[in-house]
């Protein structure tokens, strides 16, 4: 047993044996001593994890604000959050609207579908197929008629999903289960009689490369005999195709967020297991990404930040429709980032809709800013987003090509624009409206534009947060869907129409009776209450919400850097430093933008500041911001995270006795990598399902999908900057460390969790400040969704951890 003394008492660490196991790798020598808990497999393993159980469960006991945390994240999280909707917008297929639906007091979102003049009912309850809550809904997709569903269910997170067909009307299952890949998006025939979908090769003998390959299933058929009509050696593969079944999309890319090479293919009636896909855009050279998605009339579009790192949208050319030959409708307007654009059906010359979209409102530059986006948002009420980095999944632009199209989703990153009527089209006549979302300065942005791209109209906003998920129907309707909330704003669904220019609150859906969900037989309860609207001011009953700031520090290396900074209303507390809690993600362009978060509520309202720095790796700024913190440019990422927290203790918001920082997957690095590199400047950190071994974690998980981001240690001069910052390597026996709380979902498919095991030993091992270093390993979920009560409960804990050595109180 290791011994150390603590501040507070003496803390016994359960032992874990160390090897002297040394490499030699591109001349440098290389000590991992733990190696050996690279496998959870074994009686000793089983012990030490055992053990850990035991000390977490004995130091939480000691944390004050425990209780208080999981009573008040539990409340909050009733109105939604990222990691457990509440309510997503509809994806509408003929006279159906598909959405997701979760009561304040159900565990899981449910499957909810509503026919045009009738009240919705549920139509797939995760919890009705597995009462543990351990099944999860990973993806669904509508046929274009919207008689046919396509769904996928995993255990305990372990993302390898059953897919399976539904008959919509009478919820019966008529076909599965297939094996797809990991929540592939499936691309349904224009006839309902079959769809692609993706998945990996049959065996191909040993140490073949795996294979992804594109499969025709038609219902009812062997899904064994599927016809492969498309493979690559590309870890991602996507697929979509458009409303009329004509036209395939197929991209592939060697990792998250790189450069996607992208084909178009013919799909002839009678002939769809046979393709001749045509490469319209590579760009596994320069990093540029594309997806094309398609509008009426039979318009294809592309959305590209080649030669545009905010993001422009293309018309598409079936003549020549090679990227080249792209023509810009709507350029890049920095410094708003691109984030979604969907086309909208003009009715005829003569209609109400085509009246008010011939009429400009404002007429001016097509990038023009919405006013009082940027910096200072004051105490503006809006959702809290800001990610928990756990939950973060919101592009830098609308090119998201890392993330498979959701539960709740269209394919794809957000539809686009088009030119004129594709030949052989009968709909040439329709006009069509392109809508447009953008972020300046994390500020949400909507405009309206005609079909060659001039701005029409800026279109308010419902506040200064964040708009998700930006679909549009397959045919005709002259409306949008979308998400919108901020820091103190519950998530809502708003629906634009084109009849007014304006943006609508969802209707309120009713509940009908329950539906029994497949592929199970029993029956589960049926969501009660309405959708929820907008709820703002989520502050603590009789007083004034947060006040939000947006302020600008200097990294290192002088370069500029945003952060948000959430604290209790002025009065409140007394003035001078607090307990603050701080976070980033910095990595695969993704954003951090003003969302809804019961975490960060729970904190302020408990009297603490959160702050949320959008450092480099990041896609606040647009794909040339990611670049700068990506590969050898990582080091920049966790520069700037350590500039912000020095930036809260020199202008007093903060001690560093009193700052904790948290994050997890990519931003579970971030606080790993800071603590290793300026222990001195933390009080706790919580870290959770992230990369740690930076030498060793390709051989693990979707370690190789992660080349592109991080870099290849199989390449020295690589090497040498992954083992610079590598936290397991970092790690420095002798050394002061803060309090530590490491967090690893045991059926984890994607982080493995020996990540978390090796890391916590080597800390025990190392620390001696006496501070305790924590495993809280979960079992029965993984890296993506879990119920509502289990996502609570960790982020209350991590809450009350964090408060508990920071010194905050109860509010």
């Amino acid at each position: 047993m290791a011994r150390q003394e603590g501040v507070k008492e003496q803390i016994v660490y359960p032992a874990a044996r160390r090897q002297e196991l040394v490499e030699k790798l591109h001349g440098r020598t290389v000590a991992d001593p733990y190696r050996w808990l690279e496998s959870d497999e074994g009686a000793e393993c089983a012990a030490w994890l055992a053990a850990q159980d035991d000390l977490l469960a004995a130091q939480a006991a000691t944390w004050p604000q425990r209780e208080m945390f999981h009573r008040v994240v539990a409340e909050l999280a009733g109105n939604g959050a990222v990691a457990v909707p509440a309510v997503t917008p509809p994806l509408r297929r003929a006279r159906r609207r598909f959405f997701l639906h979760r009561a304040p007091d159900q565990e899981l979102p449910v499957l909810m579908v509503a026919e045009d003049g009738e009240p919705p009912r549920a139509l797939l309850d995760p919890l009705a197929v597995d009462p543990s809550g351990r099944t999860t809904l990973d993806a669904w997709r509508p046929s274009w008629t919207g008689e046919l569903l396509a769904y996928q269910l995993s255990y305990q997170g372990d993302e390898r999903p059953a897919l399976w067909v539904m008959e919509v009307a009478g919820r019966r299952v008529v076909d599965g289960p297939l094996v797809p890949g990991r929540a592939t998006p499936t691309a349904w025939l224009a006839g309902d009689d079959g769809f692609y979908y993706v998945t990996l090769s049959r065996s191909r003998g040993s140490g073949a490369a795996p294979q992804r390959q594109v499969r025709l299933h038609r219902l009812g058929h062997d899904p064994d005999r599927d016809a492969v009509v498309f493979e690559t050696c590309s870890p991602q593969l996507s697929v979509k195709i458009s409303p009329e079944g004509r036209w395939l999309m197929l991209s592939c890319a060697p990792g998250a967020q790189s450069g996607n090479m992208l084909w178009l293919a013919e799909v002839t009636a009678g002939q769809e297991h046979v393709l001749r896909p045509r490469l319209l855009h590579d760009g596994s050279a320069d990093g540029a990404q594309a997806v094309l998605t398609f509008g009426p009339g039979g318009r294809i579009y592309a959305i590209t930040d080649a030669g545009a790192p905010f993001g422009r949208v293309c018309a598409v050319d079936l003549a020549d429709p090679r990227a080249p030959a792209w023509r810009t409708l709507i350029a890049q307007d920095p410094p708003a980032v691109l984030t979604g654009c969907v086309p909208l059906p003009t009715p005829g010359p003569d209609s109400d809709v085509a009246t008010a979209v011939a009429r400009p409102t404002a007429p001016g530059p097509a990038s023009a800013s919405v006013p009082g986006t940027a910096l200072d948002l004051g105490s503006v009420p809006g959702p809290d987003t800001a990610p928990d980095p756990a939950s973060v999944s919101v592009p830098g632009t609308a090119l998201d090509l890392g993330s498979v199209p959701g539960p709740d989703t269209a394919p794809g990153p957000a539809c686009a624009p088009g030119i004129g009527p594709v030949p052989g089209s009968d709909s040439g006549s329709e006009e069509v409206c392109l809508l447009l979302s953008r972020s300046r300065h994390g500020a949400a942005e909507l405009s309206l534009h005609d079909g060659e791209g001039h701005q029409l109209a800026e279109v308010p906003t419902p506040g200064p947060g964040s708009i998700t998920r930006l679909t549009a129907p397959a045919h005709g309707d002259a409306e949008a869907w979308f998400g919108y909330s901020d820091f103190v704003t519950a998530p809502a669904v708003y629906r634009f129409s084109l009849h007014d220019r304006r943006c609508h609150p969802a209707a309120p859906a009713t509940t009908a009776v329950p539906a029994p969900a497949a592929p199970a037989t029993t029956a589960a309860p049926a969501p009660s209450g309405s959708v929820p609207g907008p709820v703002s001011g989520l502050a603590e009953p009789g007083q004034p919400p947060p006040r939000i700031r947006q302020i600008t520090y200097a990294s290192s290396d002088g370069t500029p850097v945003r952060m948000y900074v959430i604290a209790p209303a002025a009065g409140q507390q007394a003035p001078g430093p607090r307990p603050t809690l701080l976070t980033a993600y910095g990595g695969f362009g993704a954003s951090c933008l003003p969302a809804y978060s019961p975490t960060i509520l729970a904190w302020v309202r408990a009297g603490g500041t959160y702050a949320i720095a959008n450092v480099r790796g990041g896609g606040e700024r647009g794909t040339d911001w990611h670049a700068a913190g990506r590969g050898l440019n990582k080091p920049n990422a966790f520069a700037d995270f350590i500039a912000a927290a020095t930036w809260l203790i020199d202008h007093r918001w903060t001690t560093p006795r009193q700052l904790a920082i948290k994050g997890a997957s990519h931003s579970g690095l971030m606080v790993a990598a800071a603590l290793t590199q300026r222990p001195d400047l933390f009080a706790a950190v919580a870290c959770s399902a992230a990369v740690l071994d930076m030498v060793r974690y390709p051989y693990f998980g979707l370690g190789p999908w992660w080349v592109t981001e991080f870099g290849d240690p199989g390449q020295a001069d690589q090497f040498d900057t992954l083992l610079g910052y590598s936290p397991y390597h970092r790690v420095r026996p002798g050394s002061a460390y803060p309090a530590v709380l490491l967090i690893s979902p045991h059926h984890d498919a994607r982080v493995d969790s020996m990540h978390t095991r090796k890391m916590t030993a080597a800390l025990q091992h190392a620390t001696t400040s006496g501070n305790p270093i924590l495993l809280r390993y979960e079992e029965g979920v993984g890296h993506g969704p879990r119920a509502a009560s289990r996502w609570s409960a960790l982020q209350a804990d991590i809450l009350a951890f964090c408060a508990a050595h920071t010194g905050l109180g109860s509010p």
